[in-house]
């Protein structure tokens, strides 16, 4: 099963996939930077906080 930070790594590059390629299309308009520049910040969120101590709340399956 994969973990929450996993899930985030991947939504993360995945973001970032998407919006460099609408700015290769779009000769970098702001929206795609913006949409960069998100994908970075969660992607240093999850590789940052599970390091200083803070982890993801597990759901406990019935």
């Amino acid at each position: 099963m994969t973990r929450p930070s996993e899930l985030f790594v991947i939504v993360a590059y995945s973001l970032f996939l998407a919006g460099s390629a609408r700015s290769f299309g779009t000769d970098g308009d702001l929206l795609s930077r913006l949409v960069m520049s998100a994908a970075v910040l969660l992607d240093m969120l999850a590789a940052l906080l599970p390091s200083i101590g803070l982890q993801a709340p597990r759901c406990s399956s019935l």
